[in-house]
């Protein structure tokens, strides 16, 4: 969806696919990451056969893929997971213009798209990536919050029950 919905400019797509993907390998690991990255570089570059920037973009999706399933590593058991979110985000998105400007050709044309859609794809993406992994912690910790809930519930039945069972099983306690 984030191909489809990107912005037509100079010949490109600048688009919000990064945050998918990398977030896809935060969440899943590095072969999450690496398959959401082929997933979309290949779809990306499909639906541009011949697009200037078209097979850069395809590479570029795969590497931020595998970025954020090695990254995954690093955050498994972290706190602030967003802000590493983001931050992957930045560096992956940083790999993708560098790559632009090394596979499209020409080189003025990919240099000035790179100058013109670099910060702000670097900024939606990355903070679409903390948002994304803010929303996801949020419900991990809803989760927790409602499996001790039903713990402590379970404990106070079995509490309340235990003068009973001490006394065993007859015709009183039954």
């Amino acid at each position: 969806m984030a191909t489809y919905t990107g912005v037509p400019v100079k010949g490109a797509l600048a688009n919000f696919r990064a945050i998918g993907v990398v977030v896809g390998g935060m969440l899943g690991g590095f072969w999450v990451g690496l398959g959401a990255g082929l997933l979309a570089g290949i779809h990306r570059w499909a639906i541009d056969i011949g697009g200037f920037t078209a097979v850069a973009c395809a590479i570029a999706t795969v590497l931020e893929g595998a970025i954020g399933g090695i990254a995954a590593r690093y955050v498994k058991n972290s706190s602030y997971k967003w802000l590493k979110a983001f931050m992957v985000t930045v560096l992956s998105q940083m790999v993708q213009m560098a790559i632009i400007l090394v596979v499209a050709k020409p080189f003025e044309q990919a240099l000035d798209l790179v100058k013109l859609i670099a910060l702000p794809m670097i900024t939606i993406n990355s903070i679409g990536s903390a948002l994304f992994m803010l929303i996801i912690e949020g419900i991990f910790a809803e989760q927790q919050r409602i499996g001790a809930s039903k713990a402590h519930l379970a404990l106070r039945i079995a509490n309340k029950t235990l003068p009973i069972m001490r006394n065993g099983f007859n015709e009183v306690t039954l």
